[in-house]
């Protein structure tokens, strides 16, 4: 009973709901704003869950309006996102054009969509298509809130409605863009729309033409339209709009006065025509208003245009030629009066060809009219140019032609003074580009065969142009370096320098040179290259363009380095020129001021005698010390001359080196101990120049003892060790004193230079000796070296070769054969060695090389019978051992005796001379190896370093 009570309630509020939709339908408003209202009015209801419309519209993106539910509450929303979109788009795939409904289940549709369905909550779905106009698509969607609840007669009504909606809305804008192009129409004509309805006696009048008449927007005349027109015209103008009930598509035209806003009269037009209502039957008359020129005021204007005109203008008759009027410019021409033009014949005038004029003629019979047609005016003296246009018209029953002449002589003229300008012009050109061509012809010729690197680049660094000697400086062909970088061939040592460089030209913007230094590198020697580079600049101020030019300045910078170098030389040399007369001066008054003065108290009778020796040794000394100071000058003088001579003789070395440290050794500082080290006790000669080896070691010791206060100084020489070779012999001078920093010790050499040039120096000598000392070692055949340490020990070396000058020398020593060479016999007394042969003569070679050297020796002829030896004599310092021997063999033996002794030196003496064989003896423990046959020096070699060892 409730249901059916609630039945007939249903159908009352479904039909409300549809009254209130057509009157919606029936709105004048836009589709947009219908279907926004009618989701308001339709929503909410209980029985649905979703509504919504879809639609599109070719290929533009869809539009989509719904509203749904949440607990009963229903809201209207724009729906935006594009999921919702695309499943509408995919819902509408199972919709068939001619198909009037849809019902779709979750359980109907494939899984894919099923899925999308349950997204977004829907169980069923009913699609009511909405009837489509001009390409439009559209349904509407109902998604009820229990299945199987929707009243689908209601829901089929309400689409058919709004497919009304859709169709009323296009017909709307079709209506407006009609109305747009009759607006539009009317305004380019000059022509403004009416109308009249005779059932209401209503006027519609276009709104422009009312305004432009001076009336405002607030007052347009309407229904009192008939009260502007003129009384003169209004009778005759309402007349034309009593229209018979029969009388269709009836044409009418008038004219009146229209009275505007500021009182005046306008003349119009009036058209008009009788049209009947389709709907209703009712005639109405519609038509157009157009203004009514004065014709007085046209032609005034046609008048000044015509004198006024810059062409020559006049107006003849068709058929006769005859002139009937002129403009000022054609009575010009002519050299008439109008009086006197008017009436003349047009073509008697010969202003051009007959046949010029039958042509004309002829097409203005045809065409009726033509323009611009070019001709050439003949005026006896001169020829002029013009452009010829005539328009035939009637006239008062006769046919006239107005005629235009363009007077274009000027630009005929100005025409051809161009064309010849230009023609000189081309030949100008032509004659600068092969000049041109010319000079860069022998720019590039004389660019090729420079010798300095030219090279054009882009800012990139890009090369456009390189000439051969740039080639060859990169070392690539022209070919393969045109449209490459050349930052890309420069060596990574100087890239920074030359990006750096680069900017610099960037930012500056002007000519800019540096130099670049290459180093020696794979063979080739170290170079200077100087680059000049040049910016070219566009318009804009921009480079667009760089050219450098290389060259080569090594040589510039050798020259220039010892320009420098040169000029530093002399510079120092002034210097020490100046530094030198000083200290001259100083060390020559110095004693010659204790001469003097000790000589004038000699001269006093009152000294006691022990006074008088002291000052005699005083004025002795000094006059000594004098006397080696001019000697030293005069030295140094002979020297640099080249007159100082050598004469060699037999000089007995350690009897110099003694003598020498006897008198030193008074002369040195209180607690300065002067010793003498010889290599060799007995007496050892050689050929020299006694007076220059002396003056030589004198100055070493004045050095020594000048400059050290306390310690030793110690003067000798020593022998090479290494196989005791006697071609060199080594003296040494050594103290104790100040030393010599690192940095002086290449100048300390050099005349009148001294490690302390100052005033306050303390120690005294005029800077000759060191000089004088490197010199005389060189005149000798020697080389003069020095090692210091400063504060410890300062070491002077002379280095000569060595020649025995005497017997007693030469039985001190073995002569080599082979080297030439004197070897020092040692002394090795202290010593015993063990000598392991079984060949008895090989045993005797070595005894003789060992016998000199007073060294003690045991023979063993077996292994055995060397081990045995061993034990008894186990001060035995040294084993040469041969490998093959009897009952023991060397290598057996050799492991016994270093089990014995581990420190034990054994050096095998064997005729097994392979590789393997020296691996082996290493192997057992051998110390050494020597080959048969056996080089005595190179044994007595081996054994010093051995004794040597043994001593440290």
């Amino acid at each position: 009973m409730r249901e059916e009570h609630q039945q007939p309630k249903q159908q009352d509020n479904n039909q409300e709901l549809l009254e209130q939709i057509i009157q919606l339908v029936n709105q004048n408003t836009s589709l947009d704003r219908k279907l926004n209202h009618f989701l308001h009015v339709v929503c909410p209801r209980p029985d649905i869950k979703h509504l919504f419309i879809y639609h599109t519209q070719g290929h533009t993106e869809a539009s989509v309006y719904s509203c749904s539910s949440d607990k009963e509450q229903f809201q209207v929303v724009p729906e935006q996102t594009r999921t919702l979109t695309n499943t509408w788009k995919e819902l509408l795939f199972y919709i068939e054009p001619d198909q009037k409904k849809i019902h779709l289940r979750q359980s109907d549709l494939p899984e894919e969509q099923a899925m999308k369905f349950r997204n977004i909550e829907i169980e069923e779905l009913y699609l009511f298509p909405i009837t489509s106009h001009n390409s439009q698509s559209a349904c509407l969607g109902v998604v009820p809130q229990v299945a199987g609840k929707v009243n689908e007669a209601l829901w089929e009504e309400l689409s058919r409605l709004l497919s009304i909606a859709w169709i009323s809305d296009s017909n709307r804008k079709r209506l407006i863009h009609y109305k747009e192009k009759l607006d539009w129409m009317l305004d380019t004509t000059g022509q403004w729309y009416w109308e009249y309805n005779p059932s209401k006696a209503k006027f519609v009048i276009d709104r422009h033409w009312m305004i432009k008449c001076g009336y405002t927007e607030n007052h347009l005349p309407k229904e009192d339209f008939l009260r502007y027109i003129h009384p003169n015209n209004r009778h005759e103008f309402v007349k034309l709009l009593d229209i018979p009930s029969e009388a269709r598509n009836h044409v009418f035209e008038t004219d009146f006065r229209f009275q505007k806003a500021n009182g005046e009269y306008q003349s119009i037009t009036c058209k008009g025509k009788t049209m009947f209502s389709h709907h209703s039957g009712q005639p109405r008359i519609v038509g157009v208003l157009s203004e009514i020129a004065q014709v007085s005021s046209v032609q005034e204007r046609f008048d000044q245009a015509f004198q006024l005109s810059p062409s020559i203008m006049a107006i003849t008759q068709m058929s006769t030629g005859v002139i009937l009027d002129a403009n000022q410019r054609f009575l010009d021409l002519l050299g008439k009066t109008k009086e006197e033009a008017l009436g003349l014949n047009f073509f008697d005038l010969r202003f051009f060809s007959q046949e010029t004029q039958e042509y004309l003629r002829e097409r203005l019979l045809r065409d009726k009219k033509f323009v611009n047609e070019e001709i050439t005016i003949n005026l006896g003296d001169q020829l002029k140019f013009g452009l010829y246009s005539a328009s035939a018209f009637m006239s008062n029953g006769e046919m006239l032609v107005i005629s235009s002449v363009q007077d274009i002589t000027e630009q005929k003229n100005i025409s051809k003074e161009l064309k010849q300008y230009r023609e000189n012009i081309n030949e100008l050109v032509q004659q600068r580009t092969s000049e041109l061509n010319n000079s860069r012809h022998y720019y590039e010729t004389l660019i090729q065969e420079m010798t300095d690197y030219v090279c054009h680049s882009l800012p990139d660094t890009t090369i456009l142009f390189v000439n051969e000697a740039y080639s060859r400086y990169i070392g690539q062909p022209r070919e393969v370096l045109i449209g490459k970088k050349w930052i890309d061939f420069i060596p990574e040592f100087s890239l920074d320098f030359i990006q750096e460089q680069i900017q610099t030209i960037s930012t500056k913007r002007k000519v800019h040179t540096f130099e670049v230094y290459i180093p020696a590198l794979n063979g080739q020697p170290e170079n200077w290259i100087q680059w000049i580079n040049v910016p070219i600049l566009d318009e804009n101020g921009e480079i667009s363009e760089i050219q450098s030019s290389g060259r080569d300045i090594t040589n510039i910078k050798q020259i220039q380095s010892e320009l420098s170098a040169a000029k530093e030389m002399a510079e120092e040399s002034g210097r020490l020129k100046s530094a030198f007369l000083a200290n001259i001066s100083h060390e020559i008054r110095t004693p010659m001021n204790v001469i003097l003065g000790f000589t004038n108290l000699l001269i006093d009778n009152d000294l006691e005698e022990d006074e008088r020796q002291e000052f005699a040794g005083h004025i002795t000394n000094n006059a000594n010390l004098l006397l080696r100071v001019l000697d030293n000058i005069l030295e140094i003088s002979r020297m640099e001359a080249g007159f100082t001579d050598i004469e060699k003789s037999p000089c007995d070395i350690n009897k110099m080196l003694e003598s020498l440290c006897q008198e030193y050794a008074k002369l040195a500082q209180p607690g300065v101990q002067v010793n003498c080290c010889r290599a060799i006790e007995t007496p050892v000669s050689f050929m020299t120049d006694k007076r220059r080896m002396k003056q030589l070691f004198t100055n070493l010791m004045d050095n020594a003892v000048k400059f050290t206060s306390e310690g030793h100084i110690e003067c000798g020489y020593r022998l090479h060790p290494s196989s005791h070779s006697f071609n060199q012999i080594e003296f040494y001078v050594e103290d104790t004193g100040i030393g010599i920093p690192a940095h002086l010790i290449p100048v300390i050499f050099e005349p009148f230079r001294q490690a302390d040039n100052s005033l306050t120096r303390q120690f005294g000598g005029t800077g000759l000796g060191l000089s004088i000392s490197k010199k005389l070692a060189e005149l000798l055949g020697g080389t003069l070296s020095v090692n210091s340490v400063p504060g410890k020990k300062t070491v002077f070396s002379v280095t000569f070769p060595f020649q025995p000058s005497n017997l007693k020398t030469t039985n001190n020593m073995v002569h080599n054969i082979t080297d030439n060479k004197y070897h020092f016999v040692p002394d090795w007394q202290q010593h015993k060695v063990l000598i392991v042969e079984d060949v008895e003569s090989n045993y005797q070679y070595i005894y003789s090389v060992l016998g000199k050297t007073g060294i003690q020796i045991i023979w063993a002829s077996d292994g055995k019978e060397a081990i045995e030896f061993y034990r008894d004599n186990p001060d035995i310092d040294l084993v040469l051992m041969d490998i093959k021997l009897p009952i023991m063999n060397g290598l057996d033996a050799t492991q016994t005796l270093k089990s014995l002794n581990p420190d034990l030196p054994v050096i095998a003496v064997t005729a097994y001379a392979m590789s393997e064989d020296k691996d082996k003896c290493l192997e057992a423990g051998c110390d050494d190896f020597i080959v048969k046959p056996v080089n005595r020096f190179e044994l007595l070699a081996k054994i010093e370093n051995y004794f040597e060892s043994q001593e440290l």
